[in-house]
């Protein structure tokens, strides 16, 4: 594979073997060098030997996250130093999950969010849906500094991964590296996503009349969230009202997409299946935003998305929110009257057929 590789005019008979080998077609990686490519260092040909094209530092770092292999394995595999492997692939994670995230992963807004909100309306049946959030521990090797902070309750050592998605699964922000002690929601309250919510600077969408409520766009979380205006969570307890479990069963599978881009996540770049052995912290950030960005690529995303302060500049949007003079438990309980009488429809629709 490495002679092939190395001649960048015979890649392009490998579609089936980058699929096996880089969990991606040819024509998505190949998209992946472009973006990539021109952002790393221009390296230069010694009187020892040839400079590592650009086209290759990019395919062996790929490659390292989709079987998470060491360094000396892909040193062997691409003919290449140990060393030069290793600082192919720090700089190629850079670039993903520095330069380019931004361009991948951003919040919906405008008429974007609108679209997410239709996605999970018609998934699920919530109306005014704009993401469903979650988190993940990403195993590591434990770290040097208060490795105490890392041992998560399921008794390995990570960071947290939190992620909010769309109807599609397709990552719209993520926040990647406290500590894995760290519980869900003090990482959503301490998250730039949050601080954006409270200021009014996401989730602005003028609201809709739901059951005689004013409903505004909101995160969906499990039951570790807080309910807020901004995120609405099940109801807790045991035999609830049948109205009420029907709004948990709704928004259980209105968080699923969340749970399935995990799912997809790992399964895909295999370097997050096993602990994360890297020489810091910030390097193991990398390697994970680096798999973010790559999921919404190879999920359909190929071309970058202008910046949110360009994406503002598209159209009008609405006034800052103020999430304070909303009532949380008002928007939740409109939600549930919404779903008994969208199934009472339903019914009568049935009887008539």
């Amino acid at each position: 594979m490495c002679d092939v590789l190395q001649r960048e005019e015979n890649a392009r008979q490998l579609n089936n073997r980058s699929r096996e080998h880089f969990r991606m077609p040819f024509a998505t990686l190949d998209r992946v060098v472009q973006l990539v490519a021109p952002r790393l260092t221009q390296r230069v040909d010694t009187n020892y030997r040839p400079a590592v094209t650009p086209w290759t530092r990019v395919a062996l770092a790929v490659y390292r996250l989709a079987k998470g292999c060491g360094a000396r394995d892909l040193a062997e595999i691409f003919a290449v130093g140990a060393s030069t492997a290793c600082t192919a692939c720090r700089e190629v994670y850079d670039v993903l999950g520095k330069e380019l995230l931004p361009h991948f992963i951003s919040f919906p807004r405008g008429r974007r969010l609108e679209q997410v909100m239709t996605g999970f309306h018609l998934a699920g049946g919530l109306p005014m849906c704009a993401g469903a959030i979650d988190g993940s521990h990403i195993a590591i090797v434990p770290p040097a500094d208060q490795p105490a902070d890392y041992f998560n309750r399921k008794h390995f050592y990570s960071i947290v991964l939190q992620a909010v998605v769309d109807a599609d699964g397709e990552f719209t922000d993520v926040d990647i590296g406290f500590p894995g002690r760290t519980h869900d929601a003090r990482v959503y309250a301490l998250s730039p996503l949050a601080a954006s919510i409270n200021n009014g600077l996401c989730l602005r969408a003028p609201p809709s009349n739901v059951e005689g409520q004013a409903v505004r766009p909101y995160l969906v979380g499990d039951a570790a969230y807080g309910l807020s205006p901004a995120m609405m969570v099940p109801f807790r307890g045991n035999n609830l009202p049948a109205a009420r479990a029907e709004y948990n069963h709704a928004q259980s599978a209105t968080r699923m997409p969340v749970e399935q881009a995990f799912g997809r996540l790992k399964n895909k770049w295999q370097v997050l299946i096993k602990p994360i052995h890297t020489h810091s912290l910030d390097a193991a950030v990398a390697i994970v935003a680096a798999c973010c960005v790559l999921h919404n690529i190879v999920g359909g995303r190929h071309e970058p998305m202008p910046l949110p302060d360009q994406a503002e500049q598209l159209g009008n949007e609405p006034e800052p929110r103020d999430i304070r003079g909303e009532d949380a438990q008002a928007v939740r309980e409109a939600l549930v009257r919404h779903l008994q009488r969208r199934r009472q429809a339903r019914r009568g629709a049935a009887r008539r057929a």
